[in-house]
């Protein structure tokens, strides 16, 4: 029986430690959608960028509307 991949969602996904913790979760199998201003420097097989500034509060419950369930 294989497990399901689990679903987190990173701010500040392009740079710093959001893009360390979007690469590490990525290796560990997760499936990952980052937010953050600036379109990252790297895509993936199971990643999702998603362009919102966390002080723009109605654009970013725009984007979070369609996620869904999310384990992180």
């Amino acid at each position: 029986m294989t497990a399901e991949p689990r679903i987190a969602v990173v701010t500040g996904a392009s740079s710093g430690i959001g893009a360390a913790v979007v690469r590490r979760l990525l290796a560990d199998g997760w499936i990952v959608t980052g937010i953050s201003r600036r379109s990252p420097d790297f895509d993936g097989t199971g990643f999702t960028w998603l362009e919102a500034d966390l002080d723009d509060f109605t654009r970013l419950a725009e984007q979070a509307r369609g996620l869904g369930a999310v384990d992180a």
